[in-house]
């Protein structure tokens, strides 16, 4: 439902996650702080999958009141050429709400089906609770158009007795609705680790080995 998943096989959900190097933990209830923990699980799979790296992945308590209130940051530099970024929200499911987050490039251009990058046309895919968008990067020469702060914005504008009786309904903490930011992104920078395997007792030191890589 809206505010909870029911019926959650948790036992065959952290088998899948063993497989997939245990990148999800599941817990008993999706539900309040963990209720979009399952979209993130599949989130980092196909970031996995297809040679990504995570950028950010949190949820937010964003307050929700009338005026704009920054949600977050993700930082991207002149060697990443693509980037996927996610957000997730019960305020799409309300038309009035659906537009109320949006996400900025750094020029300042709020990023929609009709947005390009450096000429590259974005593609938005839109859900009854999610916005999934995907950002092809031109070449370096043109970094001024991609690198630097993208920006994920809730505004909220309205009669204030409206909007606090949604926020009411949909809040997980009072004052605040839930909002989930994931974004990964591919680079020419690799960062390939590991850790020392078997077990370790608590206390003892851990080797962390680490390469980077530039194009390979």
């Amino acid at each position: 439902g809206a505010y909870g998943v029911e019926g959650i096989e948790t036992t065959k959900l952290q088998q899948i996650a063993e497989d997939t190097d245990a990148l999800f933990r599941v817990v008993q209830s999706i539900s309040g702080e963990h209720r979009y923990d399952l979209e993130a699980f599949y989130f980092k799979v196909f970031a996995k999958a297809t040679g990504r790296q995570l950028a950010l992945d949190p949820l937010y308590m964003v307050p929700y009141s009338p005026g704009m209130t920054l949600v977050s940051t993700v930082d991207i530099v002149s060697c990443d050429r693509d980037a996927d970024f996610l957000v997730i929200s019960e305020l799409y499911r309300v038309p009035q709400f659906e537009t109320a987050l949006f996400l900025q490039d750094p020029t300042g251009q709020i990023v929609d089906p009709s947005a390009t990058i450096g000429g590259i046309a974005v593609h938005v895919k839109a859900g009854d609770h999610y916005r999934l968008y995907r950002v092809k990067f031109p070449p370096r020469s043109e970094s001024d158009s991609y690198s630097g702060a993208w920006r994920l914005y809730l505004q909220v504008e309205g009669d204030p007795a409206e909007i606090k009786r949604y926020a009411t309904s949909v809040q997980v903490v009072p004052g605040y609705v839930p909002v989930a930011f994931m974004a990964a992104v591919g680079s020419d920078y690799r960062l390939e680790a590991s850790i020392t395997p078997g077990e370790v007792l608590v206390g003892e030191p851990l080797r962390l080995s680490a390469r980077t890589t530039e194009a390979w």
